[in-house]
């Protein structure tokens, strides 16, 4: 009996669905996994350079205990720094609480209602904040899958080239010139964004922190490089930003012109960063639409958690070529026709 392509399709996307379920319910075991894979991707191209002068082994040696220097040094040195800081900025808020309120109360065009909203959200948005930074020296502080994750990358870099041959030796010969096309352009579009937007993250933190420094807002450099790796995550970044930047300039200058010198900085990166950096760096390869952009993170979010925020978006960009091909292959098909 001759089994139809629509069949093909329904059977192919249940294994899926199962597949998805197996994977989501063993997140936690398989984050270390994730995380080295994901790394692994990002470090082969630099590997097959190295390749080139030394071996194989040495090169992926060399560069993962490079890596887990300069991360040691950043958990040791600028993480402290980093949290001393913002419990300063936290209680600083916190005792400042009752001088915003004042100020908003001061604009007779804004409802009781909004007011009331506003005086609540204040401080659940500042808890917010620093619940996030416990969040993430809470996922640093897990060792254990902090040791698996070199070990795991270490064995993917090593086999990253056999790994791929394999895969593709296990597809049917007459699919996988197409396979190889379509993972091009999932390379192409994912790529593209991982090493682009780390670049575009770092670009942003100096502009964040030389235009807050400019306007003279306490806490300059802790906010703009927080802001600009917090950029990883879409929209993320500028909204932490903009937020801490507007209440302590306002608790140290008491002026709505303190305010607006803020909103201009935010502004003039944030076109900067939307016409020039991000075209000029990622490029147009992505090419999500932002409605696309908010479901992906509210989505895998959710499902994921706050690993889930920052691959959002390079997933998305994958299921977007897969969604591409699908459609291609479906207005080619009998059925369509």
């Amino acid at each position: 009996m001759k089994i139809s392509n629509e069949f093909k399709i329904i059977i192919a996307f249940f294994i899926f669905c199962l597949l998805f379920y197996f994977l989501y319910s063993l997140k936690d075991i398989l984050t270390p996994v994730f995380v080295s894979m994901f790394l692994a991707y990002l470090f082969d191209p630099v590997v097959d350079r190295l390749e080139k002068y030394f071996s194989r082994t040495f090169a992926i040696i060399t560069l993962i205990f490079f890596t887990i220097m300069i991360f040691s040094v950043f958990i040791i040195f600028v993480i402290p720094a980093f949290v001393g800081e913002f419990n300063k900025l936290y209680k600083l808020i916190t005792s400042s609480i009752p001088d915003i309120q004042a100020f908003i109360g001061k604009f007779s065009f804004l409802t009781d209602n909004s007011l009331t909203y506003l005086k609540k959200i204040l401080p659940q948005s500042i808890h917010i904040v620093n619940k996030i930074i416990n969040n993430t020296i809470l996922i640093i502080s897990n060792f254990l899958n902090i040791l698996l994750i070199p070990v795991f990358t270490f064995y993917f870099l090593k086999e990253f080239d056999n790994i791929r041959l394999n895969v593709l030796d296990k597809i049917p010969v007459k699919f996988q010139n197409k396979v190889i096309d379509i993972s091009k352009k999932i390379d192409d579009s994912v790529s593209s964004f991982v090493r682009g937007q780390l670049l575009v993250c770092v670009i942003l933190g100096a502009l964040y922190s030389i235009g807050l420094i400019i306007i003279n807002v306490d806490l300059a450099l802790i906010i703009g490089i927080f802001s600009g790796f917090a950029s990883i995550i879409p929209y993320f970044g500028f909204l932490i930003g903009i937020i801490l930047s507007l209440i302590v300039s306002f608790i140290k200058y008491h002026t709505i012109a303190g305010l607006i010198k803020v909103l201009i900085v935010f502004s003039i990166v944030q076109a900067m960063e939307s016409f020039i950096i991000t075209p000029k760096i990622v490029g147009d390869k992505v090419g999500l639409h932002p409605v696309v952009v908010i479901l992906s993170l509210l989505i895998f979010g959710k499902i994921f958690g706050f690993i889930g925020l920052i691959i959002a978006i390079p997933l998305a960009s994958f299921l977007k070529v897969i969604y591409n091909e699908f459609i291609i292959y479906y207005k080619n098909s009998s059925y369509y026709q």
